[in-house]
């Protein structure tokens, strides 16, 4: 853990001289004011001048932030860690098991631990929807998870940092399963069983509507779904950072 502590204590260093990675640090907290701000605003606007209300979406904006906080994160570590790969520093911590591990702790299970936490903080004063804040422990769970496989994601797709940005875009594919909770047909939402934010987006649903079993049935759903992705990429994963 000393090992992983020190490591972190680099990466830091690292971020705060790169602007767009220190960016990206803080991503979290202005996607969520930017949202928490701009809805209602947008909201009036719209009542005044066609009378259309976006309030029956707010819970939808609530799963984006949920999502969209872990996924930035993700996308921060797995820059970070292609940056590393270039110097060569993935490798040297590979060679000894408990270097490999120290390492692997630093980029990915710390990591976790702050998008979880930033995303409950953000979360805490920027929902729109009215649930009450311990329905979005769970789906926040979820989405820290889904955050971390996007890095494993990355790292294994991209060759170096330049192609990593390029995919990085690509992968944004990853937040189409919120609207699918919402407007896709029974057969639609089969594409949307395979993403971890599906299962962020209906949480959200059934607990607007009360259905605490089907609450907790999309909540075990989701961990078997980000587990598969974990578990899918975590060989090629290791593989590249060796």
């Amino acid at each position: 853990m000393r090992q992983a502590i020190r490591l972190l204590k680099g990466s830091a260093i690292q971020i705060y001289r790169d602007q767009m990675l220190l960016v990206l640090c803080f991503a979290p907290f202005l996607m969520g004011i930017a949202l928490k701000f701009f809805l209602p605003l947008a909201d009036r606007l719209l009542i005044k001048y066609i009378q259309f209300s976006i309030q029956p979406y707010y819970l939808m904006a609530d799963a984006l932030i949920l999502t969209m906080g872990a996924m930035t994160i993700g996308m921060m570590v797995g820059l970070l860690m292609l940056d590393e790969r270039d110097d060569g520093i993935c490798a040297y911590f590979s060679v000894t098991p408990v270097g490999g591990v120290a390492y692997l702790v630093s980029r990915l299970a710390l990591p976790l631990i702050y998008s979880l936490t930033t995303t409950l903080i953000v979360i805490s004063f920027t929902a729109l929807g009215g649930l009450a804040y311990g329905w979005m422990f769970a789906p926040a769970v979820i989405s820290a998870f889904a955050g971390i496989s996007m890095a494993m994601l990355l790292v294994s797709i991209a060759s170096n940092k330049v192609e990593g940005l390029a995919v990085s875009k690509l992968l944004g594919i990853l937040i189409f399963g919120i609207p699918l909770a919402w407007f896709a047909n029974s057969y639609l939402k089969v594409f949307g069983y395979l993403l971890p934010t599906y299962w962020v987006a209906d949480m959200l649903i059934q607990a607007k509507a009360g259905q605490i079993i089907k609450y907790v049935a999309d909540f075990l759903l989701g961990m078997l779904c980000v587990s598969i992705w974990l578990g899918g990429l975590y060989r090629l994963f290791v593989r590249k950072i060796a």
